[in-house]
């Protein structure tokens, strides 16, 4: 688990509508939670997403909308998002741009789906743009179960709330 702050520079990435996104235009608007993902393959990235529209008013409530970043298209991440009956905007990123930035990405030789992104929950809660990270996977413990060390719904609620609470 990491968490630690950084700051990340300003980026526009397409939504999953392919309309363009920018990070500085939407932290005007209030505090975000990114949560990058391995991609529509993942079932451990899918029980993730469901747990957070199940407590998507909790978060709303809490001061911080969640946006999903994958390196998917965003035709891919449409047709996903509308299956899974997800409220949240997702954001493509098929350079890796963003995930290279923040050290998230990984090209584990001999991974069938791999270059990915790491799982991460990232929560930034002013206009500055400085990140706390909360938790990322890291390269050298990626599983075969993908799942290990990730944090419950409840868990990346209650880091919302101690972040955007204490951004103010």
């Amino acid at each position: 688990m990491i968490n630690n702050e950084k700051t990340i520079d300003d980026f526009e990435l397409l939504d999953h509508n392919g309309k363009p996104w920018r990070l500085s235009e939407e932290l005007a608007s209030g505090p975000l939670a990114l949560l990058s993902y391995r991609g529509k393959w993942c079932p451990f990235c899918i029980k993730s997403w469901h747990g957070l529209r199940k407590a998507e008013a909790k978060f709303v409530e809490a001061g911080v909308r969640i946006v999903g970043i994958t390196n998917e298209a965003p035709q891919v991440l449409k047709v996903w998002r509308d299956r899974h009956n997800l409220p949240f905007t997702f954001l493509s990123d098929p350079e890796m741009i963003m995930e290279n930035t923040l050290g998230i990405a990984t090209t584990k030789s001999g991974h069938p789906m791999a270059p990915f992104l790491q799982p991460s929950f990232i929560v930034i809660p002013r206009v500055d743009r400085v990140a706390e990270f909360y938790w990322a996977s890291q390269p050298g413990l990626l599983n075969i179960y993908g799942a290990a060390g990730r944090p419950s719904t409840k868990e990346m609620l209650k880091h919302v709330q101690q972040v955007v609470g204490s951004s103010g």
